[in-house]
Parts: structure tokens; C-alpha cells; sequence
């Protein structure tokens, strides 16, 4: 490259050196208006499956993760005030919402634990709640935040679970702290009647309140 093109090359970038922090503002105004938006749209009162304001972010910025989450979210809470045969659409639409955000953001448990609870919801089969299982437990095995409602889906879906998966969540449960263990010992109580092989295979020192004979 001669000296009069390289010359030309840096008044080129000098005149458009404006650029750079224009697109930064912009952003930032973009962040900014997008996390006032998502709040105000996910403050809204969940009592349909529209929510004009999370919509609205979402056709225009379909990869927008927090508004995707927010919706998701929303939808969840409507879809808790239904009969559990009216939450099959509202909860699917929650799956839709959920699932292509594990490819954009494929180390993240959390969307796995939402879409977890959907498919529980909404009745998923066996071999679909596994599947999520198996997702969770390899993307974060250790990860302390998610044994609550893991565990609470599991025993609520017990005949759903591999017998590897079984041994995981009784495992899991066996040293979960008594802040977790507590409130999940409600749902072994509530699940004991329906599902009687909790008895045999979770922990007995667990199960033993709530089981007259062990297995």
C-alpha cells in the first residue's frame, strides 16, 4: 500500500471515528430501555397468555433472552391460576419460548430447570423428562441452586425416572442442607400414597415418617 492510500486509509477512519461511541450509546440505550421494558411487561397482571409489552419486545428482538425469560415466566404464573388441563397451551408456549435459549446459551441450567418444570406440567412422557434430567445433571451436577425443584420434580414424576436418575436424586437428597431438605420432606409426604416405591428407594431415615414398612 503507497503512503497517499494509507494516508487516504486513516482520514477515512478519522471522519467516521464518531461511529465507534455512536454504536456504543446506541447499545446502551438499547440494554437500558430493554431491562425498563422487560420489567414493566413482566409487572403486569398474568390474568391472559398476552402481554402487549413483552410481545412487543419479542417481535422486535426475537433473541432478546430477558424478555424471552420474563415472558416465560409470566406465562407460567397464568398459567397456575388454570385447571391443570387448560395449562397444556400456555405451558407449551413456555417450552417454545425456552428451548432455542439453551442453544444461545447452552451452559445455563437454569432454562433446563424451567423447561424441566413445563414438560412436568404439562404431563411430558417418561423418556422427555429423562432426556432434561440427563441435561441438567450434565451441565451442572454440583450446582446447589437447582436441588429444590429438581428434586421436587422428580418426586413428583418418580415413575418417570431412570433407576440411575432415582440414585442420583436420593443421593442428592440424602445431603441436601436442612434449609432444602425441609419443605421437599412435605412433598415426600404428599407423594408416599401415590408413589408407595419411595419407600424403598429413598433414603430410610428420609421416608420413614411417612412409610409403615421399609420397600
Amino acid at each position: 500500500m503507497s503512503d497517499r492510500d494509507l494516508l487516504a486509509a486513516r482520514n477515512w477512519i478519522k471522519r467516521r471515528s464518531w461511529w465507534l461511541p455512536m454504536g456504543l450509546a446506541i447499545a446502551g440505550l438499547y440494554l437500558s430501555f430493554s431491562f425498563l421494558f422487560v420489567g414493566i411487561g413482566r409487572a403486569l397482571p398474568a390474568d391472559s397468555p398476552d402481554n402487549i409489552v413483552l410481545d412487543t419486545i419479542l417481535a422486535l428482538a426475537p433473541f432478546n433472552l430477558k424478555a424471552r425469560e420474563a415472558k416465560a415466566s409470566w406465562l407460567r404464573e397464568y398459567a397456575m391460576t388454570l385447571e391443570p388441563e387448560e395449562r397444556i397451551a400456555p405451558m407449551t408456549e413456555v417450552i417454545a419460548l425456552l428451548e432455542p435459549a439453551t442453544k444461545w446459551r447452552p451452559r445455563w441450567p437454569y432454562y433446563h430447570l424451567a423447561l424441566l418444570d413445563a414438560e412436568y406440567i404439562i404431563g411430558s412422557p417418561a423418556e422427555v423428562i429423562q432426556a432434561r434430567y440427563d441435561a441438567l445433571l450434565s451441565i451442572a451436577p454440583n450446582e446447589r441452586g437447582l436441588d429444590s425443584y429438581m428434586i421436587e420434580v422428580a418426586l413428583r414424576s418418580w415413575p418417570k425416572l431412570r433407576a440411575d436418575q432415582k440414585q442420583r436424586i436420593a443421593a442428592n437428597l440424602k445431603r441436601s442442607k436442612s434449609y432444602i431438605l425441609t419443605p421437599l420432606l412435605d412433598v415426600v409426604e404428599q407423594e408416599v400414597p401415590r408413589h408407595p416405591e419411595l419407600c424403598g428407594e429413598l433414603p430410610w431415615p428420609i421416608v420413614q415418617p411417612y412409610c409403615s414398612t421399609q420397600g
